[in-house]
């Protein structure tokens, strides 16, 4: 079922928020992977970074690409629930 206000954008009532601490738990245990159920884009980003970085310092780069990962997942499911609430005309 959808609707549509008055700008014409179409509203999926049935669309979820993502969940923020699966979001972090799945980047903080997968890195660049975990980072998919936030970001695509930034999934595929850091797996590239990824390969790079633990090439050229033989896998210790990966205690710095962690936490990135973990960032931009925080970063992205704020983004995403934000403009889900926008999307269907919820303002806090």
């Amino acid at each position: 079922m959808e609707y549509s206000d008055e700008s014409g954008k179409i509203i999926l009532p049935n669309s979820s928020e993502k969940n923020m601490i699966l979001s972090l738990v799945l980047a903080f245990f997968f890195g660049p992977i975990g980072l998919f159920y936030a970001s695509v884009t930034g999934g595929i980003v850091m797996i590239l970074v990824t390969i790079i970085v633990a090439i050229f310092t033989l896998g210790f780069g990966l205690f710095i690409i962690i936490p990135i990962c973990v960032v931009w997942a925080a970063i992205a499911t704020t983004r995403y629930n934000q403009r889900r609430k926008e999307s269907i005309g919820y303002y806090n």
